[in-house]
Protein backbone atom coordinates (compact mmCIF):
# COMPACT_ATOMS: atom_id res chain seq x y z
CA UNK A 1 0.00 0.00 0.00
CA UNK A 2 2.67 2.51 1.02
CA UNK A 3 4.41 1.35 -2.52
CA UNK A 4 1.19 2.44 -4.21
CA UNK A 5 1.37 5.80 -2.64
CA UNK A 6 -2.15 6.61 -2.52
CA UNK A 7 -5.16 4.60 -2.91
CA UNK A 8 -7.96 4.55 -5.85
CA UNK A 9 -10.54 6.55 -3.66
CA UNK A 10 -7.27 9.57 -3.30
CA UNK A 11 -6.26 8.64 -7.77
CA UNK A 12 -8.42 6.75 -9.19
CA UNK A 13 -6.47 8.02 -12.32
CA UNK A 14 -3.50 5.57 -11.34
CA UNK A 15 -5.89 2.62 -11.19
CA UNK A 16 -3.83 1.30 -7.77
CA UNK A 17 -5.93 -1.77 -6.46
CA UNK A 18 -4.98 -1.22 -2.52
CA UNK A 19 -6.56 -2.16 0.65
CA UNK A 20 -9.10 0.27 1.77
CA UNK A 21 -7.92 3.63 2.34
CA UNK A 22 -4.28 2.87 4.25
CA UNK A 23 -3.40 6.14 2.67
CA UNK A 24 -5.86 8.35 4.05
CA UNK A 25 -5.07 6.80 7.67
CA UNK A 26 -1.28 7.83 7.32
CA UNK A 27 -2.88 11.24 6.17
CA UNK A 28 -4.09 11.59 8.84
CA UNK A 29 -1.03 11.10 11.20
CA UNK A 30 2.18 13.24 11.55
CA UNK A 31 5.18 11.32 10.71
CA UNK A 32 6.22 11.30 13.82
CA UNK A 33 3.13 9.72 15.26
CA UNK A 34 3.49 7.36 12.69
CA UNK A 35 7.37 6.17 13.29
CA UNK A 36 8.09 7.38 16.97
CA UNK A 37 4.82 7.17 18.43
CA UNK A 38 4.40 3.17 17.55
CA UNK A 39 6.41 0.83 19.73
CA UNK A 40 6.57 -2.24 18.09
CA UNK A 41 6.07 -3.36 13.97
CA UNK A 42 3.26 -5.37 15.36
CA UNK A 43 1.57 -2.59 16.79
CA UNK A 44 1.94 -0.48 13.59
CA UNK A 45 0.35 -3.40 11.48
CA UNK A 46 -2.52 -3.56 13.98
CA UNK A 47 -3.25 -0.04 13.71
CA UNK A 48 -3.06 0.64 10.47
CA UNK A 49 -5.47 -2.90 9.79
CA UNK A 50 -7.82 -1.47 12.55
CA UNK A 51 -7.69 2.02 10.22
CA UNK A 52 -8.55 -0.47 6.81
CA UNK A 53 -11.58 -2.14 8.39
CA UNK A 54 -12.89 1.19 10.09
CA UNK A 55 -14.57 4.07 7.65
CA UNK A 56 -11.32 6.55 6.69
CA UNK A 57 -13.50 9.11 5.07
CA UNK A 58 -15.14 10.57 8.60
CA UNK A 59 -12.02 12.01 9.32
CA UNK A 60 -9.76 12.11 5.99
CA UNK A 61 -7.78 15.08 5.40
CA UNK A 62 -8.55 17.83 2.71
CA UNK A 63 -5.24 16.97 0.46
CA UNK A 64 -5.57 17.81 -3.14
CA UNK A 65 -5.33 14.23 -5.34
CA UNK A 66 -1.77 12.94 -5.67
CA UNK A 67 -0.22 14.85 -3.42
CA UNK A 68 2.26 13.68 -0.36
CA UNK A 69 2.98 15.22 2.93
CA UNK A 70 6.58 16.68 1.48
CA UNK A 71 3.86 18.57 -1.22
CA UNK A 72 5.85 16.82 -4.08
CA UNK A 73 3.41 14.87 -6.71
CA UNK A 74 3.11 11.94 -8.81
CA UNK A 75 6.68 9.57 -9.06
CA UNK A 76 7.98 12.35 -6.39
CA UNK A 77 6.10 11.17 -3.76
CA UNK A 78 4.85 8.72 -0.93
CA UNK A 79 7.57 6.04 0.64
CA UNK A 80 10.59 8.81 0.01
CA UNK A 81 8.55 11.17 2.01
CA UNK A 82 7.61 9.10 4.75
CA UNK A 83 11.18 7.99 5.30
CA UNK A 84 12.91 11.29 5.09
CA UNK A 85 14.86 11.96 7.83
CA UNK A 86 15.43 7.66 8.78
CA UNK A 87 18.77 6.19 8.92
CA UNK A 88 19.14 3.92 6.15
CA UNK A 89 21.76 1.95 4.52
CA UNK A 90 24.99 3.21 2.48
CA UNK A 91 24.75 1.40 -1.14
CA UNK A 92 27.74 3.47 -2.08
CA UNK A 93 29.75 3.06 0.85
CA UNK A 94 29.32 -0.45 1.36
CA UNK A 95 30.73 -1.43 -2.39
CA UNK A 96 33.66 0.57 -1.78
CA UNK A 97 34.45 -1.06 1.34
CA UNK A 98 33.92 -4.70 -0.77
CA UNK A 99 36.39 -3.34 -3.73
CA UNK A 100 38.74 -1.79 -1.27
CA UNK A 101 39.55 -5.66 0.87
CA UNK A 102 39.06 -6.88 -2.48
CA UNK A 103 42.09 -4.73 -3.43
CA UNK A 104 43.71 -5.78 -0.62
CA UNK A 105 43.07 -9.49 -0.92
CA UNK A 106 44.35 -9.51 -4.17
CA UNK A 107 47.48 -7.82 -2.50
CA UNK A 108 47.05 -4.37 -4.78
CA UNK A 109 47.43 -2.44 -1.43
CA UNK A 110 48.00 0.74 -3.24
CA UNK A 111 44.61 0.64 -4.63
CA UNK A 112 42.84 -0.36 -1.52
CA UNK A 113 44.23 2.37 0.70
CA UNK A 114 42.78 4.96 -1.76
CA UNK A 115 39.60 3.54 -1.75
CA UNK A 116 39.97 3.25 2.19
CA UNK A 117 40.74 7.29 2.26
CA UNK A 118 37.92 7.80 0.00
CA UNK A 119 35.63 5.79 2.73
CA UNK A 120 36.88 7.87 5.21
CA UNK A 121 36.33 11.07 3.37
CA UNK A 122 33.00 10.35 1.76
CA UNK A 123 31.53 7.85 3.94
CA UNK A 124 32.83 8.08 7.67
CA UNK A 125 29.83 6.31 8.97
CA UNK A 126 30.64 3.37 6.78
CA UNK A 127 34.04 3.65 7.44
CA UNK A 128 34.01 3.67 11.24
CA UNK A 129 32.13 0.77 10.71
CA UNK A 130 34.32 -1.68 9.44
CA UNK A 131 37.30 0.00 11.25
CA UNK A 132 39.24 -3.10 12.07
CA UNK A 133 39.32 -4.16 8.17
CA UNK A 134 40.19 -0.64 6.76
CA UNK A 135 43.23 0.30 9.42
CA UNK A 136 44.32 -3.00 8.24
CA UNK A 137 44.60 -2.07 5.07
CA UNK A 138 45.63 1.37 6.06
CA UNK A 139 48.77 0.34 8.30
CA UNK A 140 50.22 -1.62 5.71
CA UNK A 141 49.91 0.76 2.82
CA UNK A 142 51.15 3.64 4.87
CA UNK A 143 54.38 1.21 5.56
CA UNK A 144 55.11 1.09 1.80
CA UNK A 145 54.31 4.21 1.16
CA UNK A 146 56.64 5.60 3.85
CA UNK A 147 59.80 3.39 2.91
CA UNK A 148 59.07 4.09 -1.12
CA UNK A 149 59.38 7.84 0.36
CA UNK A 150 62.65 7.22 1.67
CA UNK A 151 63.41 5.32 -1.16
CA UNK A 152 62.83 8.50 -3.95
CA UNK A 153 64.30 10.68 -1.50
CA UNK A 154 67.36 12.45 -3.00
CA UNK A 155 70.25 14.84 -1.61
CA UNK A 156 69.90 15.67 2.27
CA UNK A 157 71.99 13.37 3.96
CA UNK A 158 72.33 10.80 1.23
CA UNK A 159 75.87 10.50 0.29
CA UNK A 160 77.18 8.37 -3.10
CA UNK A 161 79.51 6.22 -2.16
CA UNK A 162 79.47 4.72 -5.50
CA UNK A 163 78.39 6.21 -8.34
CA UNK A 164 77.36 4.95 -11.54
CA UNK A 165 80.37 4.31 -14.98
CA UNK A 166 77.24 4.82 -17.03
CA UNK A 167 73.91 5.44 -16.91
CA UNK A 168 71.73 2.52 -15.63
CA UNK A 169 75.29 1.26 -13.65
CA UNK A 170 74.89 -0.05 -10.07
CA UNK A 171 74.86 3.21 -7.57
CA UNK A 172 74.86 3.15 -3.77
CA UNK A 173 74.26 5.48 -1.49
CA UNK A 174 74.85 5.99 2.26
CA UNK A 175 73.26 7.72 5.55
CA UNK A 176 74.84 8.39 8.49
CA UNK A 177 71.88 7.67 11.49
CA UNK A 178 71.30 8.50 15.00
CA UNK A 179 73.73 6.06 16.77
CA UNK A 180 76.90 4.24 15.55
CA UNK A 181 75.29 0.66 15.12
CA UNK A 182 72.71 1.95 12.54
CA UNK A 183 73.76 2.14 8.75
CA UNK A 184 71.14 3.20 5.95
CA UNK A 185 71.99 1.89 2.33
CA UNK A 186 70.17 2.80 -0.96
CA UNK A 187 71.05 0.70 -4.15
CA UNK A 188 69.72 1.75 -7.78
CA UNK A 189 70.47 -0.20 -10.83
CA UNK A 190 69.01 -0.95 -14.17
CA UNK A 191 69.18 -4.60 -15.01
CA UNK A 192 69.26 -6.18 -18.34
CA UNK A 193 67.16 -8.81 -17.08
CA UNK A 194 63.09 -9.59 -17.50
CA UNK A 195 61.41 -8.42 -14.04
CA UNK A 196 59.65 -12.06 -14.52
CA UNK A 197 63.33 -14.09 -13.76
CA UNK A 198 64.49 -11.19 -11.14
CA UNK A 199 61.43 -12.11 -9.14
CA UNK A 200 61.53 -16.07 -9.87
CA UNK A 201 65.41 -15.79 -8.31
CA UNK A 202 64.05 -13.35 -5.29
CA UNK A 203 60.88 -15.86 -4.62
CA UNK A 204 62.77 -19.36 -4.42
CA UNK A 205 64.21 -17.89 -0.26
CA UNK A 206 65.89 -21.60 -0.14
CA UNK A 207 67.93 -21.24 -3.70
CA UNK A 208 69.54 -18.13 -2.75
CA UNK A 209 73.06 -19.60 -2.11
CA UNK A 210 73.44 -20.95 -5.64
CA UNK A 211 73.61 -17.89 -7.47
CA UNK A 212 74.74 -15.66 -4.09
CA UNK A 213 78.50 -16.74 -2.95
CA UNK A 214 78.39 -15.09 0.43
CA UNK A 215 74.80 -16.30 1.35
CA UNK A 216 75.42 -19.67 3.52
CA UNK A 217 72.12 -20.46 4.42
CA UNK A 218 68.58 -19.68 3.45
CA UNK A 219 65.06 -21.15 4.49
CA UNK A 220 61.78 -20.36 4.58
CA UNK A 221 60.13 -20.15 7.42
CA UNK A 222 56.63 -19.83 6.65
CA UNK A 223 54.38 -19.25 3.91
CA UNK A 224 51.49 -16.93 5.52
CA UNK A 225 50.00 -15.94 2.31
CA UNK A 226 50.59 -15.58 -1.75
CA UNK A 227 52.95 -12.69 -1.42
CA UNK A 228 54.13 -12.86 2.75
CA UNK A 229 56.60 -14.86 3.84
CA UNK A 230 59.00 -15.00 6.59
CA UNK A 231 62.36 -16.19 6.05
CA UNK A 232 66.01 -16.92 7.02
CA UNK A 233 69.00 -15.31 5.64
CA UNK A 234 72.86 -16.24 6.59
CA UNK A 235 75.46 -14.06 5.03
CA UNK A 236 78.86 -15.79 5.31
CA UNK A 237 81.99 -13.98 6.40
CA UNK A 238 85.07 -14.79 4.28
CA UNK A 239 86.79 -14.39 7.52
CA UNK A 240 85.06 -15.92 10.44
CA UNK A 241 87.62 -16.27 12.87
CA UNK A 242 87.87 -12.09 12.73
CA UNK A 243 84.66 -11.30 11.56
CA UNK A 244 81.64 -13.57 12.45
CA UNK A 245 79.04 -14.65 10.55
CA UNK A 246 75.56 -12.61 10.21
CA UNK A 247 72.28 -13.66 10.66
CA UNK A 248 68.59 -12.38 10.39
CA UNK A 249 65.33 -13.63 10.71
CA UNK A 250 62.94 -11.34 9.01
CA UNK A 251 59.21 -10.38 7.56
CA UNK A 252 58.69 -9.69 4.05
CA UNK A 253 55.48 -9.07 1.68
CA UNK A 254 55.27 -8.02 -1.73
CA UNK A 255 52.87 -5.55 -3.07
CA UNK A 256 51.20 -5.52 -6.69
CA UNK A 257 51.58 -1.90 -7.73
CA UNK A 258 51.58 -2.50 -11.56
CA UNK A 259 48.14 -1.45 -12.59
CA UNK A 260 48.22 2.11 -11.13
CA UNK A 261 51.89 2.52 -9.92
CA UNK A 262 53.64 0.74 -12.27
CA UNK A 263 55.70 -1.49 -9.66
CA UNK A 264 55.99 -3.90 -7.54
CA UNK A 265 56.81 -3.49 -4.25
CA UNK A 266 58.59 -5.24 -1.09
CA UNK A 267 58.85 -4.38 2.17
CA UNK A 268 60.75 -6.00 5.22
CA UNK A 269 61.56 -6.09 8.60
CA UNK A 270 63.48 -8.31 10.86
CA UNK A 271 60.99 -10.20 13.91
CA UNK A 272 61.92 -11.63 17.14
CA UNK A 273 61.64 -15.02 18.24
CA UNK A 274 58.13 -15.75 18.31
CA UNK A 275 56.86 -13.37 16.17
CA UNK A 276 53.57 -14.49 14.14
CA UNK A 277 54.18 -17.63 16.12
CA UNK A 278 57.34 -18.05 13.92
CA UNK A 279 60.51 -19.70 16.34
CA UNK A 280 64.13 -18.52 15.00
CA UNK A 281 66.60 -21.12 14.08
CA UNK A 282 69.25 -21.75 16.85
CA UNK A 283 72.90 -19.56 16.33
CA UNK A 284 75.29 -21.79 15.32
CA UNK A 285 78.94 -21.34 15.52
CA UNK A 286 80.75 -18.16 14.95
CA UNK A 287 76.81 -16.19 13.85
CA UNK A 288 75.69 -12.86 15.29
CA UNK A 289 72.03 -12.55 14.81
CA UNK A 290 71.34 -8.71 13.32
CA UNK A 291 68.70 -6.77 13.16
CA UNK A 292 66.47 -5.25 10.03
CA UNK A 293 64.78 -2.34 10.94
CA UNK A 294 63.24 -1.84 7.49
CA UNK A 295 63.81 -3.02 3.87
CA UNK A 296 62.20 -1.67 0.85
CA UNK A 297 62.79 -3.03 -2.64
CA UNK A 298 61.00 -1.19 -5.39
CA UNK A 299 60.84 -3.28 -9.34
CA UNK A 300 59.76 -1.03 -12.22
CA UNK A 301 59.99 -2.69 -16.04
CA UNK A 302 60.96 -0.58 -18.23
CA UNK A 303 61.30 -1.04 -22.39
CA UNK A 304 63.40 -3.87 -23.90
CA UNK A 305 63.14 -6.43 -21.19
CA UNK A 306 64.78 -4.40 -18.33
CA UNK A 307 64.39 -3.56 -14.79
CA UNK A 308 64.87 -0.71 -12.31
CA UNK A 309 65.66 -2.20 -8.92
CA UNK A 310 66.01 0.08 -6.42
CA UNK A 311 66.87 -0.90 -2.33
CA UNK A 312 66.95 0.79 0.73
CA UNK A 313 67.63 -0.95 3.77
CA UNK A 314 68.44 0.72 7.41
CA UNK A 315 70.40 -2.27 9.40
CA UNK A 316 72.31 -2.84 12.61
CA UNK A 317 75.23 -5.11 11.93
CA UNK A 318 76.55 -5.57 15.20
CA UNK A 319 79.66 -4.15 14.35
CA UNK A 320 80.33 -2.00 16.81
CA UNK A 321 84.10 -2.55 16.70
CA UNK A 322 84.50 -1.87 13.38
CA UNK A 323 84.84 1.75 11.95
CA UNK A 324 81.90 3.28 9.84
CA UNK A 325 84.50 3.69 6.89
CA UNK A 326 84.98 -0.06 6.76
CA UNK A 327 81.61 -1.03 7.47
CA UNK A 328 79.85 1.09 4.55
CA UNK A 329 82.88 -0.26 2.34
CA UNK A 330 82.04 -4.24 3.01
CA UNK A 331 77.96 -3.40 2.69
CA UNK A 332 78.79 -1.17 -0.81
CA UNK A 333 80.97 -4.47 -2.32
CA UNK A 334 78.27 -6.43 -1.05
CA UNK A 335 75.43 -4.43 -3.05
CA UNK A 336 77.24 -4.18 -5.98
CA UNK A 337 78.13 -7.76 -6.44
CA UNK A 338 74.84 -8.75 -5.41
CA UNK A 339 73.53 -6.73 -8.02
CA UNK A 340 75.73 -7.54 -10.79
CA UNK A 341 75.05 -11.82 -10.03
CA UNK A 342 71.18 -11.03 -9.60
CA UNK A 343 71.21 -9.65 -13.01
CA UNK A 344 73.77 -12.26 -14.13
CA UNK A 345 71.57 -15.58 -13.12
CA UNK A 346 67.91 -13.83 -14.45
CA UNK A 347 69.75 -13.40 -18.01
CA UNK A 348 70.98 -17.08 -17.88
CA UNK A 349 67.72 -18.32 -16.40
CA UNK A 350 65.89 -17.05 -19.59
CA UNK A 351 68.77 -18.30 -22.01
CA UNK A 352 70.09 -21.48 -20.91
CA UNK A 353 67.30 -24.14 -19.26
CA UNK A 354 70.27 -26.10 -17.95
CA UNK A 355 71.17 -23.44 -15.56
CA UNK A 356 67.92 -22.43 -14.68
CA UNK A 357 67.07 -26.34 -13.92
CA UNK A 358 66.39 -25.96 -10.29
CA UNK A 359 64.49 -23.19 -10.35
CA UNK A 360 62.58 -24.51 -13.58
CA UNK A 361 61.22 -27.38 -11.43
CA UNK A 362 60.28 -24.91 -8.48
CA UNK A 363 58.13 -23.19 -11.28
CA UNK A 364 56.54 -26.39 -12.14
CA UNK A 365 56.35 -27.35 -8.56
CA UNK A 366 54.22 -24.48 -7.87
CA UNK A 367 52.04 -23.33 -11.11
CA UNK A 368 49.50 -21.62 -9.89
CA UNK A 369 51.55 -18.48 -7.96
CA UNK A 370 53.80 -18.29 -11.19
CA UNK A 371 50.69 -18.55 -13.51
CA UNK A 372 49.72 -15.60 -11.67
CA UNK A 373 52.62 -13.58 -11.42
CA UNK A 374 53.85 -13.87 -15.11
CA UNK A 375 50.30 -13.57 -16.11
CA UNK A 376 50.07 -10.09 -14.07
CA UNK A 377 53.13 -8.92 -15.38
CA UNK A 378 52.49 -9.37 -19.21
CA UNK A 379 48.99 -8.03 -18.54
CA UNK A 380 50.32 -4.84 -17.26
CA UNK A 381 53.18 -4.95 -20.02
CA UNK A 382 50.37 -4.54 -22.60
CA UNK A 383 51.75 -7.97 -24.37
CA UNK A 384 54.31 -10.49 -23.36
CA UNK A 385 57.75 -10.14 -24.01
CA UNK A 386 58.63 -11.69 -27.85
CA UNK A 387 60.97 -14.55 -27.59
CA UNK A 388 62.40 -15.15 -30.99
CA UNK A 389 64.26 -18.07 -32.16
CA UNK A 390 63.69 -21.79 -33.30
CA UNK A 391 64.45 -22.82 -29.75
CA UNK A 392 62.78 -20.80 -27.64
CA UNK A 393 59.75 -22.83 -26.27
CA UNK A 394 62.77 -24.96 -25.06
CA UNK A 395 65.42 -22.21 -23.02
CA UNK A 396 62.65 -20.55 -21.73
CA UNK A 397 61.40 -21.65 -18.55
CA UNK A 398 58.61 -19.57 -18.69
CA UNK A 399 57.18 -20.53 -22.07
CA UNK A 400 53.68 -21.50 -21.11
CA UNK A 401 53.21 -20.25 -17.59
CA UNK A 402 51.88 -16.89 -18.40
CA UNK A 403 49.46 -18.56 -20.70
CA UNK A 404 47.63 -20.50 -17.74
CA UNK A 405 44.69 -19.45 -16.66
CA UNK A 406 45.04 -16.52 -14.14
Amino acid sequence: AMQARNCVKCLPSQGFAVSKHVCCFLRRRSRAQVFAGMDSPDQQHEEIGEAATGDASTEELDLEPNTSFSGATGKEAGIDALTEGHDSPDDEGEALVTRALAFFRDDKVFQAHRLEQRIAQEHPAVHAAHATELGAVAEVAEEAERLAADLDSEGGAWVCVKDAKKEGDVRVWYRAEEGAELHTLKVDYDMDARLEYVLVLLNEITLLHKWLPFIGASDLLSHRSRCERIAYVKVQSPAPIMLYHRDVCFYARAIDGLDEDGCVQIIARSIEDGDFGVAHPKIVGRTVRIGVDYGCVKFIPLNRGRTRVRCVVKVDPKMQGLPAWLINWIATKVCWVGMRLWEWKARSLEGSQEAGKEHKQRMDENPEFYSWMVGRIQECLGVAPEREGKGAAETDPLIGIGTLSV
